[in-house]
């Protein structure tokens, strides 16, 4: 698979959703890959403003993140 570049703003995260009616960003990794500086200013930024910004490697890591948020609100 091969990242090709988009014109999307940098740092925005991969996946945008409302849970329980609060802001959900979520980034998703692959292997050893860590936040970029751009999306570590976008998770202060969403997290700033109340949302909630995490990053994932597994659907089952998503999974576990869900029910416990879910359980938690």
């Amino acid at each position: 698979m091969t990242w090709t570049p988009c014109n999307a703003n940098l740092g925005v995260a991969d996946i945008h959703a409302v849970i329980t009616s609060r802001f959900i960003a979520i980034e998703i990794k692959i292997g050893t890959d860590r936040l970029s500086r751009h999306q570590e200013k976008e998770r202060l930024r969403v997290e700033g403003a109340g949302g909630v910004y995490f990053f994932v490697r597994t659907m089952e890591q998503f999974y576990d993140w869900y029910q416990e948020y879910c359980n938690s609100n």
